[in-house]
Parts: structure tokens; C-alpha cells; sequence
């Protein structure tokens, strides 16, 4: 009898890895419900991202959910049994391929989604969407921010204090003779760009806090 129980175990591992294979319900069970499982949360969480935006009741929300579930059963059903379009061609892959709704549509339908909601909430206000003139100040120019900079030259400490006034010296170990990291006080970038004339400067970055 044992014998007879092992064999059988054997025969359902082998016959889940067939093309026509039907294991036992004790076997094809469980493997069933892991796919049902993992279809869940790629299905819902689409149709659940957009009813959100969207603002829908719970009543339309799961509307949606069984229609994405029923849509995911059909396509799943029609990959597990093609249908047949003559004698060369079918519909389905014949194999036990989960369809379901995707993510990729989720960023560009929540986008429109929010502005057609938008539009909807005053229908009678005109709105234009185009370019115009920016304004003098809607963009500002990166030499007119203050803050700290980090600086690597080939100079002393006491030459980068001389040359850039109050500084925050960097030690590492491994760093190259008579050279020197540090940061400085806030300027805007002409200022840093003055101070350090003249140095072998390595590397310049803007500090933002």
C-alpha cells in the first residue's frame, strides 16, 4: 500500500510539469488556489487605484472589481482551451496562463481620470490648456542661490582658509599628499568660483541642506 502511495505521489509531481497532464484533486487543489491567490492582487489593485481617483462608490468599485474578474477568468479559461479558427489557427496558448489587468495604464488613466473629474465639477467655466509667457521669476538662475559647497583642490588647509574664510575640513584616510576636502560657508556660485581662482581644484559640489 505504501508503495502503491508513493508511486501515485510520483505520477501527480510528474504529470503537473505535462502539457496533458491531470494530476489528482489532492494535487491540482492547491496548485489551483496559488494561482487564484496571486491573480488577486495584480487584478485589484488597479481597478481599486483608479476607483479611487475616480471617487467611486463602493457600489461601482465593485462593479468594477467583478468585471475585471470575470474578464480575467474568461481570457484565463480561453488560454487553458483555445478556440479553434480552422485547422491552423487558434485563440489560447492551451496552457495554464492566469490573464489579468495590468499596472501600465494605472499612471496615464489616473492622470486623466483626476482632469476629466476636474472639468466635471464646473462645467460651466471655460478652461484652455496651452502655453504662454512665463513670468520674469517663474524660473531662477542657479548663480543667485546661497549654500555650502564641497570642495577637493591640491591645497593647504591654512591656503583654503586664506582663500575661502571659514571652512569644515574633511579628513579620509588614503587621501593623496597636500591635498584637502572641505566644505564652506554659504555663497552663491560666482563668489566659490572666485575664491577658488587660481587652485587645482578636483571637484566642486553644491551643498544643499
Amino acid at each position: 500500500m505504501n508503495a502503491d502511495r508513493k508511486n501515485t505521489r510520483e505520477q501527480d509531481r510528474k504529470m503537473v510539469y505535462e502539457l496533458d497532464g491531470r494530476p489528482s484533486l489532492s494535487t491540482a487543489v492547491p496548485l489551483g488556489l496559488q494561482h487564484v491567490l496571486a491573480m488577486f492582487t495584480s487584478n485589484l489593485a488597479p481597478i481599486l487605484i483608479i476607483a479611487g481617483v475616480c471617487g467611486l462608490s463602493g457600489a461601482d468599485t465593485v462593479t468594477m472589481v467583478q468585471c475585471a474578474m470575470f474578464v480575467s477568468g474568461l481570457t484565463t479559461f480561453i488560454q487553458l482551451y483555445p478556440l479553434r479558427l480552422g485547422s491552423k489557427y487558434q485563440v489560447g496558448a492551451r496552457l495554464p496562463i492566469v490573464m489579468g489587468t495590468s499596472f501600465t495604464f494605472v499612471p496615464t488613466a489616473s492622470a486623466v481620470v483626476a482632469d476629466v473629474i476636474d472639468i466635471a465639477k464646473d462645467l460651466k467655466k471655460d478652461r484652455h490648456n496651452g502655453w504662454e509667457e512665463g513670468a520674469p521669476d517663474l524660473v531662477v538662475s542657479a548663480d543667485s542661490l546661497v549654500s555650502a559647497w564641497y570642495v577637493r583642490a591640491q591645497v593647504s588647509a591654512d591656503q583654503a582658509r586664506k582663500q575661502c574664510g571659514e571652512i569644515h575640513l574633511l579628513a579620509r584616510s588614503g587621501a593623496p599628499a597636500g591635498e584637502a576636502a572641505f566644505l564652506t560657508a554659504p555663497m552663491t556660485q560666482p563668489e566659490i568660483q572666485e575664491k577658488l581662482a587660481g587652485l587645482d581644484v578636483g571637484s566642486l559640489f553644491r551643498v544643499l541642506a
